[in-house]
């Protein structure tokens, strides 16, 4: 049976309640931006390591190989979680005003067909690659985190940042067993591809706990009515600065690995990155440090749709302006 209904963002469309538009809905395909908020560390990870790797890869295998690759492995994760975390929060859901109309609130599907489909995904995801599998066990424990700590966004950041790991796999660099083959020589473990890996990742925790924390106070007004009130509210948006302030140095880290281990303090490093990677500075630094500034100063936290727009465009802004680097340098290299 049809029904009309609306859900947020302004979005209003018609719900067939058929098997397949709940998968669809499930997965989240009517909300593409999640999807680019998982590719990104991906991307970073990838062309990072193409970066400082000689000789350079052919432009067809970049593109229509590995990069598709990326892509694919990154919608089969958001389908997964997204699934998974529905199954969850179903109990949750139905009280809150922004997800009571999704499928399994809503009755539009049922708990076993959800759990079917999201398996069939996870086996997939699992074959794509090594790094998948311990990814998994986090992915599933984000739902149950949620419950038992105000600090899910760290975790949920820890998850989505792995991707950069995956992204230097495709791209040759297999980091684990980089890591594993070289356990008992601490020097070889700072070589600068980890170095800069590194960096990159404690780059996209710290944004992606500023944009899920945006997120999240969509629902502070359900979440105080269920008792799930978010972390430190009277004082997140001065948090969120300061969280914001610290992606500005470890980015530039990223793409001078030679020379960031000597370095001693971001001004230093800019010289070098600036002598070096112009390019990804004017772009993604700089691109950053612009998007995190406006952000974090304009999102108005107790306005659920000004946190929707902000969590949207600021993903795609910050993400954007990081990745263009990336490319950019790629593409002129």
């Amino acid at each position: 049976m049809s029904s009309a209904y609306t859900i947020s963002y302004d979005i209003q469309y018609r719900a067939m309640d058929s098997t397949v538009d709940a998968l669809a809905e499930l997965m989240r395909l009517h909300r593409p931006v999640g999807i680019l908020n998982i590719f990104f560390p991906y991307m970073y990870g990838f062309f990072y390591t193409i970066l400082v790797t000689y000789p350079k890869p052919s432009l067809y295998k970049t593109f229509f190989v590995q990069f598709p690759l990326l892509f694919f492995s990154t919608f089969v994760l958001r389908s997964v979680g997204c699934i998974w975390n529905d199954i969850v929060d179903a109990d949750i859901d139905k009280h809150v005003a922004r997800t009571r109309t999704r499928p399994l609130p809503r009755g539009a599907i049922s708990p076993d067909v959800a759990y079917f489909f999201a398996l069939a995904l996870l086996a997939i995801w699992t074959r794509l690659s090594v790094y998948e599998v311990p990814l998994t066990a986090i992915v599933v424990a984000y739902p149950y985190i949620k419950r038992i700590t105000n600090y899910a966004q760290v975790w949920l950041s820890l998850t989505l940042a792995w991707g950069t790991l995956f992204g230097a796999a495709i791209a040759g660099f297999d980091v684990l067993a980089h890591v594993s083959a070289n356990i008992s020589q601490p020097s070889a473990l700072l070589e600068p591809r980890i170095c800069g890996l590194a960096a990159l990742y404690l780059v996209y925790v710290t944004w992606s706990v500023i944009h899920d924390t945006i997120y999240a106070f969509q629902d502070y007004k359900d979440d105080k009515l269920i008792d799930k009130a978010l972390w430190l509210l009277s004082h997140t948006q001065v948090l969120l600065l300061v969280i914001a302030c610290m992606t500005m140095g470890p980015e530039l880290q990223g793409l001078p690995p030679a020379s960031a281990r000597s370095l001693r303090d971001v001004l230093a490093l800019a010289f070098i990155a600036l002598q070096y990677r112009w390019i990804f500075v004017l772009v993604a630094v700089l691109g950053n440090v612009v998007s995190l500034s406006l952000i974090v100063g304009k999102v108005d936290l107790g306005d659920s749709k000004s946190c929707a727009w902000y969590f949207k465009n600021g993903s795609i802004a910050v993400g954007s302006s990081i990745g263009l680097g990336f490319l950019l340098e790629f593409l002129v290299w």
